[in-house]
């Protein structure tokens, strides 16, 4: 049986709270102590979305009180700049949006191999995002250079939305060109999970689910996590 991975996200907690930081860390605390493979750590700037979370030197922080893998999930307006600073700062894996590198409907090539060579280049995993509305041509072409596609199941930003019922469709065809094309990516899914949605995501392929409200609202942090996993 391979491998399913449970990864609790950042983005539950308050970005307003003045404990915002020591909240962060502690929440990495527990969910590591529960039981997850990764810290889903959500990026965001409020430009590529409404709201705005925290930047590499707070990450810095929380990758020096978890062991962790971090999974940097970057929602934020390009910048190689940036980029830099997230590797720098303790990160695993980091996933780009593929939306930074489209424009008015063609992919920007050049750009996006560069990122993701700068990415390689420093010893992490380098994922692709997609909006639920973003096609899903635009990743099919870069499948055999990554490491996982993280398909959004919400749209981005926004906590606690319902789950998009078609992602499952997105889900089996991913699947089925790694399976056709023997890809090693992971499928990792974001959005509105609940554990029965988790399995049955598990069931068309995908590989992770990340889990916001769900496991952070949850008082048996360790049961919640299995949940998604059973």
């Amino acid at each position: 049986m391979k491998n399913f991975y449970v990864c609790p996200s950042t983005d539950p907690v308050d970005p307003t709270n003045e404990n915002y930081e020591a909240e962060l860390i502690k929440y990495a605390s527990l969910i590591e102590n529960a039981g997850a493979d990764f810290l889903h750590a959500d990026i965001m700037d409020g430009k590529f979305v409404e709201r705005k979370t925290f930047d590499a030197a707070v990450l810095k922080k929380i990758r020096f009180n978890t062991t962790l893998p971090l999974d940097v999930h970057l929602m934020i307006d390009y910048s190689k700049q940036q980029l830099k600073e997230f590797i720098n700062s303790g990160a695993n894996i980091i996933t780009l949006h593929i939306e930074n590198f489209i424009k008015k409907n063609k992919l920007k090539k050049c750009k996006l191999k560069k990122a993701m060579k700068l990415i390689k280049k420093s010893n992490c995993l380098v994922g692709l995002s997609l909006k639920p509305q973003t096609e899903e041509k635009f990743v099919f072409k870069f499948l055999k250079y990554i490491d996982l596609v993280l398909i959004m199941s919400v749209e981005p930003g926004k906590s606690g939305q319902k789950f998009i019922e078609s992602t499952y469709e997105r889900v089996k065809n991913f699947a089925s060109l790694k399976e056709t094309n023997n890809f090693n990516f992971l499928i990792e899914v974001d959005g509105g999970i609940t554990p029965e949605i988790s399995k049955k995501l598990k069931s068309f392929g995908a590989d992770a689910v990340v889990s916001g409200s769900y496991i952070f609202k949850a008082d048996l942090k360790e049961e919640a996590i299995n949940s998604f996993k059973n």
